[in-house]
């Protein structure tokens, strides 16, 4: 069964009640969960692989303060499962050292159940080479949430204009894929950069190697992140990339990337 395609209810009850059922009949040794949940009665032990390290930052809980109740709702009891499934689990899994430190930062009691698991990248971006291209594309990729910093990216482009570089904004992803991007369009219109920003839809992660092959450089805009895939996959590649100037960042772009503060366009 494909858990993914179902709603969060739905999802919920196969992990619950599904995914124990299959562990024990095929006598599994360990149960491995890459979606942030774990049963919370499992057969065997189990091992999650925390990888969203919002809910473990407190300037996410104040943004949702902002939001309407019903999300508030719906992310405390997110939050609530998951927090269930850490102490459920035998072992936990974070891809940097820095959400490692967030997370038993929020939970002390864990400290000694955290583990490092570096994530990688595929083959192919170590195969493709970037060359410097001949066009002034700036490429931002990622999901357009409430982490991410496109409105950023946006209200930088009349401060490289005005410079005399006449370079032009591609997003990944659509205008319309939710309200962050909405407002960055918008954003756009405002400020009258519109024609310089352009979107490249949602993008297989095997294409992504020829949309960083177009782009003189990838910026990766977030004030949260638990690894940085993007910027990782670019550095691969060795595409010159900056991401912004926050811990898990710098502990996957070293010394091999550039750097902006969040929340700053110039």
């Amino acid at each position: 069964e494909r858990a993914q395609s179902r709603n969060f209810l739905g999802r919920l009850a196969w992990e619950q009640v599904v995914l124990p059922r299959i562990a024990a009949a095929w006598r599994a040794d360990v149960l491995l969960s890459f979606g942030s949940f774990v049963p919370l009665r499992s057969p065997c032990p189990t091992v999650l692989e925390a990888g969203n390290a919002l809910p473990f930052t407190a300037a996410y809980w104040q943004l949702l303060r902002r939001e309407p109740s019903k999300v508030q709702y719906q992310e405390q009891a997110r939050w609530l499962l998951l927090r269930a499934s850490l102490d459920a689990a035998k072992r936990v899994l974070v891809p940097t050292r820095a959400m490692r430190q967030d997370v038993v930062t929020r939970l002390p009691d864990l400290l000694d159940r955290v583990d490092v698991a570096l994530w990688g990248v595929a083959a192919v971006f170590r195969e493709r080479r970037w060359r410097a291209p001949s066009t002034d594309i700036v490429l931002g990729v990622s999901k357009h949430g409430i982490n991410k910093e496109f409105d950023i990216l946006v209200a930088a482009l009349p401060h490289l204009h005005d410079s005399g570089l006449p370079v032009r904004l591609l997003l990944t992803g659509t205008p319309d894929e939710s309200r962050w991007s909405r407002r960055s369009v918008a954003l756009a219109e405002r400020i009258g950069v519109a024609s310089s920003v352009s979107f490249a839809g949602d993008v297989p992660n095997g294409k992504m190697p020829e949309l960083i092959q177009r782009a003189r450089l990838l910026v990766f805009p977030t004030w949260c992140e638990s690894f940085g895939l993007p910027l990782a996959e670019a550095l691969a590649m060795g595409a010159p990339a900056v991401a912004a100037n926050i811990p898990a960042c710098r502990e996957v772009g070293a010394d091999a990337a550039r750097y902006y503060m969040p929340g700053d366009p110039a």
